[in-house]
């Protein structure tokens, strides 16, 4: 074996020892509360030595996270593209989601990359958001298609549609315990259940609710609204706060 060729073994040996040490501190403790100084103890290598193969944690997390997106992406479109009713995709889309599920490049989405270093959270939302966004509008579509076919509520906006039902899905990331005793397959059946039913013509449940409310004490359904408003007014964000 050649020196540049051991080289260049060694070189790789070293990259994918720092990714795999910074999955698990990224698991464990979080993007935003591990340091390049806690990935280099632990590999056992200096600081300068991971910033030599990588510049920021940024990149790092570029690197870990960058194939679970693609991965997501291309499946929705071969989903997208099966000859299969809009029920049967929404199904595979949402087992797709849910099999790839992955704590670090979910919680890259989810916690939105507060409290950390500006240079970082601009290198990862440049990588990140194109094929994020991609990976919603293929969702968007999905629930337009089964709109259009009548086998999906219609809505005035698909995009709310696709944040709720992602949303419960990447809350994966707060609870899950690959280790538990909650598989991943029992998630996909569970939440599957909940979003076709929620995505079947609630009018009249909604209708029934309202007679229900009709015959409430005025005092109590105030009460209920006033609390309803107070709430929204606390946790009420501009997009910039939100992201």
């Amino acid at each position: 074996m050649s020196e540049r060729l051991q080289k260049t073994q060694k070189s790789q040996q070293r990259r994918e020892d720092i990714l795999a040490s910074a999955r698990e501190l990224f698991e464990r403790k979080g993007f935003a509360n591990t340091s390049i100084n806690d990935i280099a103890q632990a590999c056992g290598i200096k600081r300068e030595n991971v910033y030599y193969y990588y510049p920021s944690r940024g990149d790092i997390l570029i690197e870990l996270v960058r194939p679970n997106n693609q991965l997501l992406v291309a499946g929705m479109e071969r989903i997208l593209a099966a000859d299969v009713t809009p029920v049967t995709k929404l199904f595979l889309a949402l087992q797709h989601h849910i099999r790839l599920f992955d704590r670090v490049a979910l919680d890259t989405v989810t916690v939105g990359l507060r409290g950390i270093a500006h240079d970082d959270r601009q290198s990862v939302h440049k990588e990140v958001r194109p094929l994020y966004k991609k990976y919603e509008e293929c969702w968007v579509q999905l629930i337009r298609e089964g709109a259009e076919a009548g086998v999906l509520r219609p809505t005035e906006n698909p995009k709310l549609v696709v944040f709720a039902i992602l949303g419960m899905c990447n809350w994966l990331t707060h609870w899950y315990d690959p280790a538990g005793p909650v598989t991943l397959n029992g998630i996909v059946d569970v939440f599957f259940d909940l979003i076709a039913g929620g995505l079947v013509d609630a009018s009249r449940l909604r209708t029934s609710i309202g007679k229900e409310l009709a015959n409430l004490p005025s005092s109590l359904v105030t009460q209920e609204a006033d609390a309803s408003h107070a709430s929204d007014s606390r946790h009420a964000q501009t997009p910039a706060q939100a992201g």
